[in-house]
């Protein structure tokens, strides 16, 4: 399939749209066991700052995960 200019990856878009300081009180709140202790580490953990460093799409798949799950919790 061609890739197509102009669509957004719905994922980053809509995912990405809610503020990692939500994200975290919202992961405690319902009681979802973190990789990591520290809010610093949990910024680095679900957001991409620059996207060459992400190297495929299973990359991509473990920053979503969280995400994900935060918000369909």
């Amino acid at each position: 399939m061609p890739e197509q200019e102009g669509l957004a990856e719905l994922h980053t878009h809509l995912g990405g749209s809610v503020a990692t300081e939500i994200l975290w009180t919202l992961a405690h709140e319902q009681g979802i066991a973190l990789p990591v202790k520290d809010y610093w580490e949990f910024v680095e953990l679900v957001t991409v700052t620059d996207p060459r460093e992400v190297p495929d799409l299973t990359a991509l798949d473990r920053i979503y995960k969280w995400t994900e799950l935060i918000q369909s919790s």
